[in-house]
């Protein structure tokens, strides 16, 4: 009974004591409610994906061995090519992000620029700060081109003499270096221009430039045509396609050095077509040929013609007549149309200009000739 009393005693409560633990429950679980009611109203936070994708590359390449994380070296931004940025030490997204902004016709003038780069940060900007190498010069020329179109100087056309032109003249005349020295070349190889038709034997100019500087060509002066020599029916005629150095060493006026000449173009081009041909070796002087003109015959037979079907474009671009954008431009039209049939499609297609077309006609062969 005293236990039983004792127990009575103690869970007995008065009423202010019973309100004051009503209250209280009332309290804790107003709490517990509100504490959970919090994350019905919190908007959930947004993903940033690309920054998430850029900590992981970055965790990634802290993870690797020193010697497979890449090195730090001298690169210019504006042309460092996807596989040397691939050796940089900077973060994969970095790399992603500069070829993008390349890709888009982006440019960096100054080192500080690549800082503006989406994703590099301080830190990793002052490592590679001083290895960032941008050309002063290309800082300029990019600068000057913004905002503007280069537009060719206008050529103005007047008479002329092809044999009294300079090098800067021809450059006035909208011409490219290399084009004037190929006139300069060949002017002393056949002793000075003689006639417009002799100019238009000139291969490598466009033939719209061409027809515009025949119209204004002056020759003022004919030039003396001295007569060849006609020698004794005792000398021995020489096929040129077939000969030796000691058969070419035998005609007046070619000694050792030009016979080698000779042979070395006759094997570059396929074989001679025509006795003139022999102006296009260098040192071979017009008078020279005078000499030997009617000694040599040329028999086309022996010509090694060009397989435009199945020749690469470095094969067919050693011919002096083709050359690398020709050659490209067979094997393009071709991979295109099929195998050529006719070769004049190619001077109908641009692929030829009409003089180179002239001058390569004879060495061109298809499976169908």
């Amino acid at each position: 009974m005293r236990l039983r009393k004792i127990i009575q005693d103690y869970f007995t409560f008065s009423r202010k004591e019973r309100n004051g633990i009503i209250l209280l429950l009332l309290v804790v679980v107003l709490f517990a409610v509100a504490s959970q009611s919090i994350f019905l109203f919190e908007k959930s936070g947004e993903v940033d994906a690309q920054s998430f994708l850029e900590e992981i590359a970055e965790f990634e390449m802290r993870q690797k061995p020193a010697g497979q994380r890449g090195s730090l070296f001298l690169f210019n931004p504006n042309t460092i090519d996807s596989l040397a940025l691939d050796s940089l030490l900077i973060p994969v997204s970095v790399k992603r992000n500069l070829l993008k902004f390349r890709t888009k016709g982006g440019r960096f003038f100054q080192p500080e620029d690549v800082r503006k780069i989406y994703g590099m940060n301080d830190s990793v900007f002052s490592e590679i700060e001083k290895y960032i190498h941008i050309e002063t010069t290309e800082k300029i020329r990019e600068k000057k081109n913004q905002g503007r179109v280069h537009e060719k100087p206008e050529i103005v056309w007047c008479k002329f003499d092809p044999d009294t032109c300079t090098e800067s003249d021809w450059l006035n005349f909208g011409l490219t270096q290399k084009q004037a020295q190929v006139i300069a070349r060949y002017k002393s190889a056949i002793g000075g221009f003689k006639s417009k038709d002799q100019f238009a034997k000139i291969y490598g100019i466009e033939s719209s430039v061409m027809d515009s500087l025949l119209k204004y060509i002056e020759i003022e002066m004919p030039h003396e045509i001295t007569k060849p020599k006609v020698y004794s029916a005792e000398r021995k005629v020489i096929e040129l396609n077939s000969a030796d150095t000691i058969a070419l060493k035998s005609l007046p006026g070619i000694g050792s050095v030009l016979s080698r000449r000779i042979i070395k173009y006759r094997d570059l081009l396929g074989g001679f077509y025509s006795v003139r041909q022999l102006l296009e070796v260098y040192g071979l002087s017009p008078e020279c040929l005078q000499k030997v003109e009617s000694l040599l015959t040329v028999d086309t037979l022996r010509i090694k013609k060009l397989d435009i079907n199945f020749s690469s474009a470095e094969e067919l671009a050693t011919h002096p007549y083709v050359g690398e954008r020709s050659g490209r431009g067979i094997v393009k039209f071709r991979s295109k149309n099929g195998p050529i049939t006719n070769p004049a499609v190619l001077l109908e297609k641009k692929v030829f200009e009409k003089q180179q077309f002239e001058n390569i006609r004879p060495y061109l062969g298809t499976k169908t000739e």
